[in-house]
């Protein structure tokens, strides 16, 4: 039996059981997901304020899912933030969802872009991809400019504006692949590659999802994790 846990870096309890159910239904059979919120940060990650606000804690929290006997943490938002911090001490993978997007993507396409939620976001990937050494892979940062709460709760209009994103992208910016830039997309957009293909755009779009728990699950059959 494989376990993993997911930290959600905020503080709204609401999302745990809502996370956990998204997880489990994606997750093998042989795949025990457990997700914890924050006991201290904020509710949302926007800022490197918030960052800040949450680190202490992540670790913590991946500390004590490596006591729990928690063979993979998924650090469960598109800043990464913690992930880096954690592989110095911790004995199992930390993988945050940005660059096992980002690494997905670069094996499928020769560039690939970036559906961003907000301003900001353009200064969390740069420094995400140039850390990463992929930025001259990146062909755009489209901006959606939904407020990340209303993004997590669905908002109408979401699936619209991702699919007029990445058309623009594939128009303007040549764009091989699609990364939905935010992680706890709805589940409306798990159509948005169908969507692609149906307008004569068959490219593949990386839901970060789907991607962090794979790479958590592939790891721990491969019974993998960092040198030290």
């Amino acid at each position: 039996m494989r376990k993993i846990r997911v930290i959600i870096p905020t503080t709204i309890e609401s999302e745990v059981p809502l996370e956990r159910n998204t997880f489990q239904e994606i997750a093998g059979v042989d795949t025990e997901i457990s997700v914890v919120c924050l006991d201290h940060g904020s509710d949302s990650i926007e800022n490197d304020f918030d960052i800040a606000l949450a680190l202490p804690d992540i670790l913590n929290k991946v500390t004590q899912a490596e006591r729990d006997g928690i063979q993979a943490v998924i650090n469960y938002c598109m800043t990464d933030l913690g992930s880096q911090e954690a592989r110095r001490f911790a004995n199992i993978p930390v993988i945050g969802p940005a660059e096992a997007s980002f690494h997905y993507a670069a094996l499928l396409a020769h560039n690939f872009s970036i559906l961003g939620v907000i301003q900001k976001d353009l200064v969390f990937y740069h420094r995400l991809l140039k850390k990463y050494n992929l930025l001259d892979r990146l062909a755009s940062i489209p901006i959606l400019d939904i407020p990340v709460l209303d993004l997590l709760a669905g908002a109408p209009g979401v699936l619209d504006a991702c699919l007029e994103s990445s058309i623009r992208a594939i128009q303007e910016d040549d764009a091989a692949a699609i990364i939905l830039g935010f992680a706890g997309m709805p589940k409306s957009l798990h159509s948005l590659q169908g969507k692609l293909k149906e307008l004569g755009y068959e490219i593949p779009v990386i839901n970060p999802t789907f991607t962090t728990l794979r790479m958590a699950e592939c790891l721990i059959d491969l019974n993998l994790s960092y040198s030290h």
